[in-house]
């Protein structure tokens, strides 16, 4: 296989596989937040920042990744590399967070530490890693991390047996498997080449799936999202529509099954009001709705904000109305000044705890999630008894 260039990171690629035509939506800003800093933890082993269950977790990963270095001989027999760069040649890349190369016998592991409340399946993405560690062994290649510093030099070497460990301290889980290189190669290459055959096929359609259209930011425009809601509605055991009024859902089988249904069905709704609204703005006319405009208020970009603020104050404003009604984004702060100065963003989140005390307020959100992670459809039949 020949390519200029990888195009799917391996995580991507696991969502591609259920859904050709799958893109990810904006996250959630402070689930990214809290990610990007427990796994920075995990590299650096510098927990300032954490709460203590955010520190038990990562402390968890750490003292997994050190047992394994008591065997064959001990840690000095052993080369130990985090956020490290892996490349499939001309099919995939990213970044794994731990690689445990034995300097003497051709064995080597690969760590994929996650902080997830809810079971999930990551396979394709472990052992990708895994596979790339091999590649990346034979040819001599440099270990680098993310920051492009160089981790680990060595000339071209097998390695024969790789164990990867998926390890998520926070459902008590840890997933292990033994591969043999040379199966491992195989496998991951007839999987990689085989998904980007059918993404390149234009004439493959998306795929509903239940535990993707929820979170796929292609939804509003998707012909697939309405057959995984109506798919969805239909096996859920729910009165439609005489039930499906919020207040008439009472029973605890009824609001399981609600609750089931809500990603796909809002992602339909959005794609639904979207194309009407279109098709309004071109004549169009729905029976019982009348296409109007609103202001949705009126705002200054933040990097106007200074050049708008002295202009307040030069036409009667002062400054301190002025700054009565602005506010301060503390996590794009931390991220900014993090970026200025080389620190980490967990260190610059502390001292503005420090620095700011009683000032900062941190708001906290209470939502349901699923249980296991299990596609809506199977819990839908799970939880009607089908």
């Amino acid at each position: 296989m020949s390519r200029k260039h990888a195009r799917y990171s391996p995580s991507a690629m696991d969502a591609l596989s259920k859904c050709l035509r799958f893109k990810y939506s904006d996250i959630n800003e402070d689930a990214a937040f809290e990610g990007t800093a427990l796994h920075e933890a995990y590299e650096t082993e510098n927990l300032n920042g954490l709460d203590d269950e955010q520190r038990n977790a990562v402390t968890g990963c750490i003292q997994y990744a050190g047992t394994l270095m008591a065997n064959d001989g001990g840690p000095d027999n052993w080369v130990r590399m985090k956020e490290v760069r892996l490349v499939l040649e001309d099919r995939t890349y990213g970044h794994a967070d731990d690689v445990i190369l034995h300097k003497i016998l051709p064995i080597a592991h690969v760590i994929d530490a996650k902080f997830i409340r809810v079971e999930g399946d990551y396979d394709r993405q472990v052992t990708t890693y895994g596979a790339a560690v091999v590649e990346m062994c034979s040819k001599g290649y440099k270990f680098m991390n993310s920051k492009d510093e160089l981790l680990y030099t060595t000339g071209p070497r097998d390695i024969l047996l790789v164990t990867t460990h998926v390890v998520a301290p926070r459902i008590r889980n840890i997933q292990t498997s033994v591969w043999g290189a040379a199966d491992l190669l195989a496998r991951v290459y007839a999987e990689i080449d085989d998904l980007y055959a059918r993404i390149d096929d234009p004439f493959l359609p998306p795929t509903p799936d239940e535990g993707l259209c929820a979170k796929c930011a292609r939804a509003a425009s998707c012909p697939a999202l309405g057959q995984a809601v109506v798919a969805m509605a239909k096996g859920s055991g729910l009165p439609l529509p005489e039930a499906f009024a919020p207040d008439a859902i009472v029973s605890l089988r009824d609001r399981a099954i609600a609750q089931a249904l809500v990603g796909a069905m809002s992602n339909w709704a959005d794609q639904v009001k979207k194309n009407n609204n279109e098709f309004a703005k071109n004549g169009g006319e729905i029976p019982g709705f009348t296409l109007r405009s609103r202001s949705t208020g009126i705002r200054i970009d933040k990097e106007f904000t200074d050049s708008a603020i002295s202009l307040l104050e030069t036409n009667g404003f002062s400054r301190d109305t002025v700054m009565k009604n602005c506010s301060l984004t503390l996590g794009q702060l931390a991220k900014d000044q993090a970026s200025n100065t080389g620190e980490a963003e967990a260190d610059v989140k502390e001292t503005l705890r420090a620095v700011l005390g009683d000032y900062v307020t941190e708001g906290q959100t209470q939502y349901l999630q699923k249980s296991k992670r299990i596609a809506d459809a199977v819990l839908l039949a799970e939880i009607a008894g089908k």
